[in-house]
């Protein structure tokens, strides 16, 4: 059900003629090298996934879970709580943060035992719980500042799966660090793909019920992994179902999430759908939620719960998701992982579906003397492109429509069945922009065809 992206094999900043004198060709490549230093492109984080995950254990004197980023230069703060909120009364998991400590040269605690106290114990955790199920979990948050803690870098949300030792205090255990993500279609309404992200190398298991506990199906992972899609099939087309995941590493740790309800996707052409759309959620300026990770969170915070309270079966999001036209692949993870984040409560129990823009770009940027320099699509495409790392972050339907023009990615036709696509280059909404470097010039056109099922007259322009 992955996408994989058609390559978009194109230059993304035009070599000039005497750039192209001095270019380097290499044969495997359908591009001329230019023959000048490489450069960084627009790197978004000065982090990676793992380093946001670099719990190392229990404090002295074991109340609480160590950080060690690794990194000196970085200072801020740390705010803490359990995770999700209100994990027995909530159908949407969030975080609500309560404890806040201080991170100093890459280093801080999270007070895991200031949660058992039973005036901030929401989620009525007990020391003397032997297997508790959902898996303790706390969310936490970066409030990363340079090492003299005057510059602002920004905000890094991460959780952790824990257990409580009697005699050692909080010891970290095996995390699900992404997800799990329910994924339906009404291309097979009998199936639900359930996608999760852990720590390290898992096995998983989903357990599916009916609303009233009766077991429907049990579906283990294959190989152990760190990232699973696991396929659940045998299920009624627009029926209500619940589900639970259960990871286990190589050391026979184990992480149980809470149960959660989900709907399956209805049959083609049944019944009326709720949906939400979006799209180009980029970093914007104000500082705080709105510069995150390479998005704006406060305003996707917005529209993913006003979804969710509408009673939305699914969300569209039509591209430019994050900042992107990075030149590393970990920043560019990093982004995409962040905007994921944003929709985690929504995502648990409906689906939502992602378009890529032109902002979902991984570059090699060459000096050249200009404002970016010279930019051309990542290689190996076949791992490090925006297209291969986009298919690895996101699970999507595998039914998009034939493109209108090979030549002109992300150009597609909208079907009689109106479905989403990606918004890029010529399927993007007409735009004018204000800013200096654009001259205000309009940006995109739209192509009738691909509006004409939602017009009276389909086809005209």
């Amino acid at each position: 059900m992955k996408v994989y992206f058609l390559l978009r094999c194109f230059v993304l900043c035009c070599v000039w003629t005497s750039l192209l004198g001095r270019a380097g060709f290499a044969t495997d490549l359908p591009v001329n090298i230019p023959d000048l230093p490489p450069r960084e492109g627009a790197v978004r984080n000065p982090l990676t996934w793992e380093d946001l995950h670099r719990v190392i254990g229990s404090d002295s004197p074991a109340t609480g879970l160590r950080i060690d980023l690794q990194k000196n230069r970085f200072s801020g703060r740390i705010f803490s709580a359990p995770y999700p909120m209100e994990v027995s009364e909530s159908d949407f998991d969030y975080p609500w943060y309560r404890a806040e400590e201080m991170l100093r040269n890459g280093r801080g605690t999270i007070p895991v035992s200031f949660f058992f106290n039973p005036k901030y114990n929401v989620n009525d955790w007990a020391k003397d719980d032997p297997e508790p199920i959902p898996t303790y979990a706390i969310g936490y948050r970066l409030d990363l500042r340079d090492e003299k803690n005057s510059r602002q870098i920004g905000f890094y949300d991460a959780r952790i799966n824990f257990d409580w030792n009697p005699e050692h205090g909080p010891m970290r255990t095996v995390t699900i660090t992404e997800g799990p993500f329910l994924n339906v279609s009404s291309d097979d309404p009998s199936q639900a793909i359930i996608s999760l992200e852990t720590d390290r190398v898992t096995t998983a298991l989903v357990s599916v019920t009916s609303t009233n506990g009766i077991p429907v199906q049990r579906v283990e992972s294959g190989q152990p992994k760190k990232r699973h899609e696991i396929s659940v099939g045998g299920l009624k087309a627009g029926s209500d179902y619940l589900y639970r995941v259960r990871v286990k590493d190589g050391q026979d740790n184990v992480a149980i999430t809470r149960r959660y309800s989900f709907q399956t996707a209805p049959a083609k052409g049944n019944g009326d759908l709720i949906f939400g759309f979006s799209s180009d959620s980029r970093e914007g300026p104000g500082g705080g939620e709105r510069t995150y990770m390479g998005s704006n969170r406060h305003v996707l915070n917005t529209i993913v719960r006003d979804a969710f309270r509408r009673d939305a079966r699914l969300f569209l999001f039509g591209g430019d998701l994050v900042n992107g036209y990075t030149s590393q692949v970990e920043d560019f993870k990093l982004q995409l992982k962040g905007w994921k984040q944003a929709f985690e409560g929504f995502w648990r129990t409906r689906s939502v579906y992602t378009a890529m823009g032109n902002h979902e770009t991984v570059l090699n940027v060459y000096e050249d003397g200009s404002y970016y320099g010279i930019s051309l699509d990542k290689w190996p495409y076949a791992t490090d492109s925006a297209e291969a790392l986009f298919a690895r972050e996101f699970v999507n339907p595998t039914n998009g429509p034939t493109p209108s023009d090979p030549v002109a990615p992300g150009d597609f036709l909208l079907p009689k069945r109106i479905h989403a696509h990606p918004c890029q280059r010529r399927s993007r909404v007409p735009a004018i922009y204000h800013r200096h470097r654009t001259g205000g010039g309009r940006r995109a056109e739209l192509d009738g065809r691909q509006i004409g099922p939602l017009s009276p007259n389909p086809g005209r322009r």
